[in-house]
């Protein structure tokens, strides 16, 4: 057992029932309230602070494949053409179902599917 050997330490005593008088005690309040309007104006000043993208998104490097590096491990994003099942034949909707059924089946990993609403070119469908 290592024991420490403490040289040059002196022990300071501190009068507790040192009694203030009345400016003393006001000057001292004042001075404990100038200190806490100064952290609130820190704390402030911290929260105006925007972290940048490189902090807020978990991206660190895209690969050759295409596919994103992040923090824990590999993102890939894929866009789905969409199709409007209703227009359709009953056989065309099958098929377009039986489609993404097959993709549910042999697609093991997990994913996540964002639908996006983006502004559309119909003039051709109006004309």
């Amino acid at each position: 057992m290592n024991i420490k050997k403490f040289e040059n330490f002196n022990i300071i005593k501190k009068n507790k029932n040192i009694k203030l008088s009345k400016e003393e005690k006001k000057k001292i309040k004042l001075e404990n309230k100038i200190k806490k309007k100064e952290l609130k104006e820190l704390k402030k000043e911290n929260k105006k602070i925007f972290n940048t993208n490189k902090q807020v998104l978990p991206f660190l490097d895209v690969d050759e494949d295409e596919s994103f590096i992040t923090k824990d491990g590999f993102l890939d994003i894929y866009q789905i053409e969409s199709h409007d099942i209703y227009s359709f034949s009953d056989n065309e909707t099958q098929i377009y179902i039986y489609n993404f059924i097959r993709f549910l089946r042999s697609y093991s990993e997990d994913f996540k599917i964002i639908a996006m609403n983006f502004p559309v070119n119909t003039v051709k469908q109006q004309e």
